[in-house]
């Protein structure tokens, strides 16, 4: 009997670890809000909505059941969320502030995104003079109105250095706050964000074999995965063959070669984008070859000429050798006769 509730408790287990995840958004969204203000947390799901009530998790314990995917929250923690046919979502933390000054920043930042950034003071406070910081160093924007100007973000932090972008660590901002008597320099707490990868490098892989018989079909995938919590973004392909181009930028992670022939051997490899060409990845080589009817690889034309080739130069050789030899038996014969 309790091997049987063993078994039972391992299947629900594995069940819920193959369910999809759902998508844990905020509204509006910024991980940091003040005392006064609250956010809107929902429950999205990937695939097609499952009937019943979402559970909400806060700091791991249950905290609300709620007939609709979406919750109103003003109290600081870490959230989570499950739906009926889900698994449990990444969590979200929201800080709730009573500093005078806030940075304000999304709960997900992907290589490609674009950055923005909201330094803000409380009601009815003005401020002047914001900068940004990066890992301490200021990012050299003076302005009034308290908001960065968006900045496209990669996922290293050195490179994105180098190329005048943003990537993951830690910001803070620090501005000139208005006050009746006087004004004073305020900064901000920091906030650690981390860039997460779009989509991994693809890999090229053959649907059948990498040695494919010449007539019979051949089919490429260039195989790479969205981050569950970027399943709208779009992709583009491409596929190569050697130095040139076979198959140019589609939605189509698929290349297939209908009949496959011996010009159709070489090095493979294909490259994934987004739309935008923000993120660019390609693949490793991948050799294909293709097998002629009777069974041997097709070899490049001018392999075909190696054995010819090899037979003249040893026939040449042996020929020499042999007038060399005949020429030092007449010489030797020619002197013993003079003797």
């Amino acid at each position: 009997m309790l091997l049987c509730v063993t078994l039972l408790v391992l299947a629900a287990s594995s069940d819920q670890s193959a369910a999809p995840k759902p998508t844990l958004t905020l509204q509006p969204p910024w991980t940091t809000l003040f005392s006064s203000e609250s956010a809107n947390l929902t429950c999205r799901e990937t695939s097609p909505q499952a009937p019943g009530n979402t559970m909400w998790y806060r700091e791991g314990q249950v905290w609300a059941e709620t007939p609709g995917q979406s919750i109103l929250v003003q109290t600081a923690g870490v959230y989570t969320c499950r739906r009926p046919a889900s698994a449990l979502s990444d969590p979200v933390t929201l800080t709730v502030s009573g500093a005078m000054l806030i940075l304000q920043a999304p709960p997900w930042l992907f290589e490609g995104d674009i950055l923005t950034l909201w330094c803000r003071s409380r009601e009815g406070q003005s401020v002047s003079q914001v900068t940004y910081y990066w890992d301490g160093q200021p990012i050299h924007f003076p302005g009034g109105n308290g908001s960065l100007p968006a900045v496209p973000v990669r996922l290293g932090a050195e490179e994105a250095r180098g190329a005048g972008e943003a990537g993951g660590g830690l910001y803070h901002c620090s501005a000139v706050i208005k006050e009746p008597r006087r004004s004073r320099i305020v900064r901000s707490q920091s906030v650690n964000l981390q860039v997460r990868e779009l989509f991994p490098p693809p890999v090229l892989r053959a649907a059948s074999s990498v040695e494919p018989r010449e007539g019979s079909p051949l089919t490429l995938t260039c195989d790479t995965q969205l981050d569950p919590l970027r399943p709208d973004s779009q992709l583009r392909f491409s596929f190569h063959r050697d130095n040139r181009t076979v198959r140019g930028w589609d939605g189509s992670p698929e290349h297939q070669i209908l009949v496959a022939q011996s010009g159709d051997s070489g090095s493979y490899w294909c490259e994934v984008a987004t739309d935008t060409r923000s993120v660019w990845k390609w693949s490793s080589e991948l050799q294909i070859r293709v097998q002629s009817e009777s069974g041997q690889s097709v070899l490049p034309c001018w392999l075909c000429f190696l054995p010819t080739l090899a037979t003249g130069i040893l026939f040449a050789v042996d020929t020499g050798l042999y007038v060399i030899l005949k020429e030092r038996i007449r010489f030797g014969e020619q002197s013993r006769g003079r003797q």
